[in-house]
């Protein structure tokens, strides 16, 4: 059905391109983004716009800074949540060089693990040195960062990006309030 869908759709393209010529834009709406108004759509519009300015900022910063001669989706989301996290592993509390955010020594890790709470988002990631992320294994980043001695758990609220914290001692997490579930 969908691989159907998907051929009438480029069917209909390429005739609006034999008979029109090239679009400057081709936009396709699927019913799930029909069902918002206007203002909905506008913001996710915004939204993506947004995300894609961002992108292409991040691709030049990896291409003429750092000499990358391509620039997959992986490489943009690692080197956002590198920034989001202030260039830190979260649960160590030690600085990530550049070159760890890419050599396989820091990696992409889900907050609430993907097996319990099924979450790629990105409010659900975090990027953390490997041997931070084995040791965390299935735990939620409340139970993991709970068993440190030190640590500090810092989260943003979702209506603001005001911070509060949970005083634990000295380290913190900063990320979105429900992330700091327990896993019970």
């Amino acid at each position: 059905m969908v691989e159907q869908i998907l051929n009438q759709t480029a069917n209909v393209v390429n005739a609006i391109i034999k008979k029109y010529g090239h679009p400057a834009e081709i936009r396709v709406e699927l019913a799930r983004e029909l069902k918002n108004n206007a203002k909905k759509r506008a913001y996710i519009d915004k939204s993506n716009r947004e995300l894609e300015s961002e992108n292409s900022k991040i691709k030049s910063i990896l291409i003429n800074d750092h000499n990358f001669k391509r620039v997959n989706s992986r490489d943009l989301k690692r080197y956002r949540l590198w920034v989001e996290t202030d260039k830190k592993c979260l649960y160590s509390g030690n600085n990530i060089p550049f070159v760890d955010v890419y050599n396989g020594k820091a990696e992409i890790e889900h907050i609430l693990p993907k097996s319990r709470a099924f979450s790629n988002a990105m409010s659900n990631l975090i990027l953390a040195y490997m041997d931070e992320n084995r040791v965390k294994n299935q735990m939620t980043a409340f139970d993991y960062m709970s068993t440190k001695n030190d640590t500090c758990l810092l989260y943003t609220s979702d209506a603001a990006d005001e911070r509060s914290s949970v005083d634990l001692g000295g380290r913190r997490i900063i990320k979105k309030k429900n992330h700091l579930n327990r896993g019970d």
